[in-house]
């Protein structure tokens, strides 16, 4: 269960990162440019909490 786990964490990074920075360029219009600056907060957020949650699940005795 614990190696299951740490495989599907480290699929779900793989994803975030290759996306990462999709869409890496200045839009014309100012909503589009909002949207991507938060895309890119959550983004970084959710990689850095995925990342925690690999690094405490494999810690875990089995």
């Amino acid at each position: 269960m614990k190696n299951e786990m740490i495989k599907e964490l480290d699929n779900r990074i793989k994803k975030l990162e290759n996306h990462q920075h999709d869409d890496d360029y200045r839009q014309e219009n100012p909503y589009d440019n909002v949207r991507q600056a938060v895309s890119f907060v959550i983004n970084d957020a959710l990689l850095m909490e995925l990342k925690d949650l690999k690094d405490f699940a494999s810690h875990l005795d089995n």
